[in-house]
């Protein structure tokens, strides 16, 4: 039955992704790279010396998806550090949604797990209200060097006032794989282990720990993988019709369950981004 049902949704994939090649490319994109490495911005970031290449890895992105989430865990670690934080320390908080994919913890640690995890973006609120607002949050980012990147809104859904949608959470890729990169090189595991690639792990070559980013336009991951005993921070953004990432997301949640690594490799973007990342770092 599920071998069955995995060649129906194959099949499928194959039909849709016919019919976006013979459509013209920028109807769903922005002006696209033609390298070896395909993505609308990306960049890696060597662990070790901290050389990187990339395309438009300095540019600024109003789109995070939920990237913003490693930002508000870079600013709660900086918290954590300075003895400002205490990671058991409770938390309340009143009408939160109790939806399993978006709940909120007793403490900050719990949180965290939650928002990096489960990705909830009520937790993520919860986090950042703790860290004393958007603004405070920016604050401590750009006091640690991260000039290009500002978390100007809560993120939706949650129990606060909805953010105008004037208001975006900014930062680069860049700016992205050094927040990574700092996190593990505190060697915190409360930060380093909800991270850690354990949902798609049928489905990515070589990864190590990560954080996914999905939203109505744009598919966003940024993940550490190891090549050749050294290990690499890879940051990729998509920008994908409405349509696609809706068909991605559907597929991607069946084929988790299904644990094969068969179809998602053809049509997810940061799946396949990954695997070129690999075969273009082995040489």
């Amino acid at each position: 039955m599920r071998k069955h049902a995995v060649r129906i949704l194959d099949t499928f994939a194959k039909s849709c992704v016919k019919i976006f090649s013979i459509l013209p490319t920028d109807l769903f994109r922005r002006p696209y790279q033609y390298s070896k490495l395909k993505s609308d911005q990306f960049i890696i970031l060597n662990v070790q010396d901290q050389s990187y290449t990339g395309y438009l890895e300095h540019l600024e992105l109003d789109h995070l998806a939920s990237m913003n989430k490693l930002l508000v865990a870079r600013a709660l670690l900086e918290e954590v550090i300075n003895g400002r934080v205490d990671m058991n320390a409770s938390v309340t908080i009143d009408n939160v949604n109790n939806h399993i994919w978006d709940r909120a913890g007793s403490n900050i640690g719990s949180n965290l797990e939650l928002m990096l995890r489960h990705s909830s973006n009520t937790a993520t609120n919860v986090l950042i209200e703790h860290l004393g607002g958007v603004d405070n949050v920016t604050y401590i980012l750009k006091s640690i060097g991260y000039t290009s990147s500002a978390i100007n809104c809560y993120t939706e859904p949650s129990s606060y006032v909805p953010s105008p949608a004037l208001y975006k959470n900014q930062s680069t890729p860049y700016e992205l794989a050094r927040c990574m990169l700092e996190i593990l090189q505190y060697q915190d595991y409360r930060f380093i282990n909800p991270l850690k690639d354990t949902i798609y792990q049928f489905t990515h070559t070589n990864r190590v720990c990560n954080k996914v980013g999905i939203n109505s336009t744009v598919i966003a991951n940024v993940a550490v993988i190891e090549v050749k005993n050294v290990q690499y921070v890879v940051v990729c953004f998509y920008k994908l019709s409405r349509f696609k990432i809706k068909v991605y997301t559907i597929l991607s949640e069946l084929l988790a369950l299904q644990k094969s690594p068969n179809l998602l490799l053809k049509w997810d973007p940061v799946s396949y981004f990954t695997q070129q990342v690999v075969k273009y770092l082995e040489g």
